[in-house]
Formats: structure tokens, sequence, C-alpha cells
């Protein structure tokens, strides 16, 4: 009688053991893959951080080119058709 209560109590503390860990893990688990989810995240914005610091400069570098009166005169030639006084326009159609 006295051997079944021994196993019976050592069963009992195996599994509240058992329930400690497994309570533990979960605890302790779920932060540390929040903390990857957000490091991922973070990398994540940093790369379009980059990408979108690229296209600024793209863009000022082309607002840079687009106040120049070369680019302004071009850009309404072949956009807008417009030709000074003087000039004659082209217009060749492909055969297709």
């Amino acid at each position: 009688m006295e051997e079944q209560f021994k196993k019976r109590r050592r069963e009992i503390e195996v599994t509240i053991f058992i329930i400690i860990i497994v309570f533990s893990l979960y605890y302790f688990s779920a932060p540390i893959l929040k903390l990857i989810s957000l490091k991922r995240d973070i990398a994540q914005i940093k790369k379009e951080m980059e990408l979108e610091r690229e296209e600024i400069i793209r863009l000022k570098k082309e607002l840079i080119k687009a106040q120049t009166d070369e680019y302004v005169e071009r850009w309404a030639k072949e956009n807008l058709k417009m030709v000074k006084d003087g000039e004659k326009i082209y217009i060749i159609k492909d055969k297709d």
C-alpha cells in the first residue's frame, strides 16, 4: 500500500513537472518568436527605406534635369509636338 502511494505521488509529481515545463516553454517562447518576427519586419522595412531613398535621389536628379531649357524644349517637341518658328515636323509612320 505504501508503495502504491509513493508510486502514485511520483506520477503526480512528474505530471506537474511536465505541465510546468510545457507552460514555461510556451510562456518564454512566445516573446522570442514575436521578437524574431519583429526583427524580420525591421529588416524588410529597412530594405524598403533604402529603395525609397534611391527613388528620391533619382527623382531629384530628374527634377534638376527637368529645370533646364534644353530638357523642356525636347520634352515639348516629343510629347506635345511643338516646334519653333521656322522648324518643320516630320512624322514617320511604320509600315506595320
